[in-house]
């Protein structure tokens, strides 16, 4: 009696489990079917959104094509004609010739400083051959800094890569930032110390043995040295015949 009571537990304990697990079953696939077209729309919205940043990046990047930035102009003008022409001032002091048709807009950026320190400015150009010139030509002032307009996200990219930068130079390599890119040029150098074969101590006795061999010198008669004589019996004979 006991024994088939035990059989009937157990039998009942498994067909139990068995229920559970395909009630289990059943919700996870109808939870499945309903989120599948929710993952499926997240996705195309990621989608969406990544094809949108791109869009916002590439027409930022379109509308800073033609500016600059310009740190450390005095902050001493009084109306926007006159940051004109400061700003023309200065770029011509470069070496390069900047006429006030070819500016399309001049403008501090940010609140001005309770503590006189000049804020910079930027400088939106008709036409960006001249801000190619700008940047080529921008060492030749020590009194103004002169940079590229670069968005936000851009510039916090090239902090992040500046301690890159430093060490690759220190390393002796040809390192700058392209944009939101670092671009490394390995030093020629550097390359024929690194491939330059090892020798053996074998090999290296061999080659100090034949650099101690004694060099003997051949001498080489002096052209001017061989003539002489030759005019000489020349003047001879002559004599001789008269």
């Amino acid at each position: 009696m006991d024994a088939n009571f035990e059989k009937l537990f157990v039998k009942i304990r498994i067909e139990m489990q068995l229920q559970t697990k395909e009630i289990t079953e059943n919700l996870m696939t109808k939870m499945d079917e309903k989120l599948q077209p929710l993952v499926e729309e997240n996705c195309k919205l990621k989608q969406k959104v990544e094809l949108l940043e791109k869009k916002v990046e590439i027409l930022e990047r379109e509308k800073k094509k033609n500016n600059l930035m310009i740190f450390g102009l005095e902050e001493t003008e009084r109306s926007s004609f006159a940051l004109v022409e400061a700003v023309v001032q200065e770029i011509n002091n470069l070496g390069v010739k900047l006429e006030i048709q070819e500016i399309n807009k001049v403008q501090r950026v940010g609140q001005k400083q309770e503590n006189g320190r000049a804020r910079p400015i930027t400088l939106t150009l008709t036409n960006s051959w001249k801000r190619i010139v700008i940047l080529k030509n921008k060492k030749n002032s020590n009194k103004i800094y002169i940079t590229e307009d670069f968005p936000k996200p851009i510039l916090e990219i090239r902090r992040s890569l500046q301690q890159k930068l430093v060490a690759e130079r220190n390393k002796g390599n040809y390192a700058y930032i392209s944009y939101d890119k670092q671009v490394v040029k390995e030093n020629k150098q550097n390359e024929k110390r690194k491939r330059s074969p090892t020798r053996s101590p074998q090999e290296g006795a061999a080659v100090s043995k034949i650099n101690s061999k004694p060099v003997h010198k051949v001498s080489r008669a002096n052209a001017f040295d061989l003539m002489r004589p030759r005019s000489n019996s020349l003047s001879t004979s002559t004599n001789a015949k008269k």
